[in-house]
């Protein structure tokens, strides 16, 4: 036993009460080698973060991003690269590996892939340059190329992914109340960390006319927000109020790809960088790393492994610069690469499904381009910040066309007399959901968003995904001294068994499970402990043991005049602290839980100085 100066302190009121003065070892006889007492530093609670299981490279709900150049995440040093400062032009992944609830603080995002893996001119010269120096590395817009193909089937259903600025305020959210950019944007503030999602999109072209409601998928920070609202996020900071000047308060996700990531040494990587022209609303000019790298704001660029960063799509190609070259900035960018070489520009609607598709692209404008204001070829209205767009189709004015009318992901227009909200990246997805943990094919925010489903601990999480566990190991068969209680553990001195029971959820994420053990014996010390497996039932004193080892025990604690003890919130954290990798609980585990507690030999059924409860058994969802 190898005892801390706080544990030695601690254990020593221990020792000093009423209690029998045994050998800690011996305060559970068969407890041994990695079942030493471990206690738990509060400071330690940070930690639970840096234990979240790593995402692979090949899972669908894989989140791919950027930040702008003015917000406080730039210059950071990267999760777990130990040395690299993050950029404007670096692609970034969720600190915690993927989408997580803050428990208190999630770590910095981490990287991808550098702007040096894009091989951006100058940019290991903006490395450790501070938020809003406006060094020319922004990427603004990203894609693998392998983003879902949009289809003319009302039987094939996707989502639109997007992210919007600090101005955007949304239409108000017709008929949902889950967090949207109507309840996170505008002085709330938590908007442009986000990444909201469409609901319920027809094939385009969508009319403005149709004003649809939007939900919030993945959150900035992961913190509750201001406006009570609560879901995983990627570990940049919020808010972001909007307001003038450079730098920003909080960040701004500037790029977008969910899905299978690309490598920028094996796959091609399309992207597009930033103009260079004066911000109408925040009067101040864009970085310009479009024009520093030798390319306009938009145009679509593709780096190869082989042959470094080339001209994908011309910004002339898209419909842009119509007004003179980087007059246009390119913001979101939608892409399915058909693999023939060289862009093949779509001259009608769904000339990129069949059997000789062309390339499949769609992209918004950055607020202050020139195209703003023009009337679009498909649907022969204004373009604006929030409009997806398709490049101009054959026969048409040589404007973009506008697929899916801002109105229709939730936003706000000048059309409908509003504002006008700006996209600033986006990707599309199938009929596949990001969140599905009930398991009937509704993205859970959308559950939640109509009523469907409760979320009373308000993480994000359908409250029927997160049940705080079952009871295990109740004393019948083989009690020791006949001291049978069905219900709990083995009978003790108050007459009935110590009854362990779980409260919150099982959410690794929000951290809020609570385990209460009550009919303990009075002023005794008891402590909580847990195991990865349950067996056969073992005699510990006058009770009966079935959590298995390696065991894990929580600190001591009196029992009070009241006989109970609790433990948690926190419990997620405290394992991580308090034991390492090994006894650190992560999501998907199951763990099972038992109390240990002192009884008086004098008195306890079978004249043993122990006695433990039931188990009670919990799997930790997201």
């Amino acid at each position: 036993m190898r005892l801390t100066e706080r544990q030695s302190r601690f254990f020593g009121v221990f020792l000093s009460a009423s209690e029998p003065r045994d050998h800690l070892g011996e305060l559970i006889p068969d407890f041994t080698g990695s079942m030493d007492l471990h206690m738990v530093k509060p400071s330690h609670f940070l930690a639970l973060v840096l234990f979240a299981a790593p995402l692979t490279a090949q899972s669908t709900n894989d989140v791919s991003f950027s930040i702008d150049d003015q917000g406080p995440t730039i210059s950071v040093l990267a999760t777990g690269t130990g040395s690299s400062q993050i950029t404007a032009g670096d692609i970034l992944l969720p600190g915690g590996g993927v989408p997580l609830l803050a428990n208190p603080v999630l770590p910095a995002p981490q990287m991808r892939f550098t702007g040096g893996a894009l091989q951006l001119v100058n940019y290991a010269s903006c490395v450790g340059q501070p938020p809003g120096s406006g060094c020319g590395v922004e990427v603004d817009a990203l894609s693998y190329g392998r983003d879902f193909v949009l289809r003319n089937d009302p039987n094939v259903a996707y989502t639109i992914l997007f992210s919007v600025d600090e101005w955007a305020v949304g239409n108000g959210n017709p008929g949902l109340t889950a967090p949207s950019v109507t309840t996170e944007g505008g002085t709330i503030g938590d908007a442009a960390g986000d990444v909201f999602m469409s609901i319920d999109l027809p094939p385009g072209p969508v009319s403005f006319q149709q004003s649809l409601p939007n939900l919030a998928l993945i959150d900035g920070d992961g913190q509750t927000s201001a406006s009570g609202a609560r879901y995983p996020g990627v570990g940049v900071i919020e808010p972001n109020m909007p307001q003038l000047g450079v730098p920003d308060g909080g960040d701004n996700v500037d790029a977008l790809d969910v899905g299978p990531a690309g490598d920028p040494s094996a796959d091609p990587i399309f992207f597009s960088l930033d103009a260079a022209f004066l911000d109408p609303l925040e009067q101040n000019p864009h970085v310009g790393s479009a024009q520093a790298q030798g390319f306009r704001g938009g145009d679509v660029l593709v780096h190869r492994p082989a042959g470094g960063v080339q001209l994908y799509a011309s910004a002339s190609a898209l419909g842009l610069d119509q007004a003179g070259p980087g007059k246009d900035d390119l913001d979101l960018l939608i892409l399915a690469e058909n693999g023939t070489p060289g862009f093949q520009v779509p001259a009608a609607l769904y000339q990129w499904e069949g059997p000789n598709p062309t390339d499949m692209l769609f992209f918004s404008v950055r607020r202050g381009s020139a195209i703003i204001g023009a009337t679009d070829s498909l649907q022969g209205i204004p373009i604006e910040e929030g409009d997806i767009l398709m490049p101009p189709v054959a026969g048409g004015n040589g404007n973009p066309g506008i697929f899916i009318a801002a109105e229709a992901l939730g936003l706000s227009t000048t059309r409908a007399g509003g504002s006008s909200d700006d996209i600033n990246a986006g990707d599309a997805r199938g009929p596949e959901v990001f969140h599905d943990c009930n398991g009937n094919l509704v993205e859970d925010a959308k559950d939640i968003g109509s009523g469907t489903s409760k979320d009373d601990n308000e993480n994000g999480i359908p409250d029927e995904c997160e049940p705080s566990g079952a009871m295990a190991c109740t004393c019948s068969a083989g009690a020791p001294c006949s001291n049978v209680d069905p219900g709990a553990g083995c009978a003790n001195s108050t007459g009935v068994g110590a009854l362990l029971v779980g409260t919150g959820s099982s959410s690794w994420g929000a951290d809020d499970l609570v385990l209460t053990t009550t009919s303990l014996p009075p002023n005794k010390f008891a402590l909580t402990f847990m195991g990865p497996t349950l067996s056969a039932p073992v005699m510990l004193g006058d009770g009966l043991r079935c959590v298995g080892a390696p065991l894990f025990r929580f600190p001591v604690v009196p029992t009070g005049a009241g006989g109970s003890i609790q433990l948690g919130p926190g419990i997620v954290a405290d394992s991580c602290a308090a034991f390492g990798s090994p006894g650190c609980i992560d999501i998907g585990e199951t763990w099972h839980m038992q109390t240990w507690y002192r009884e008086n030999p004098s008195i306890s059924p079978c004249g043993s100085s122990s006695n433990v409860s039931n188990a009670w058994s919990v799997t930790f969802t997201y």
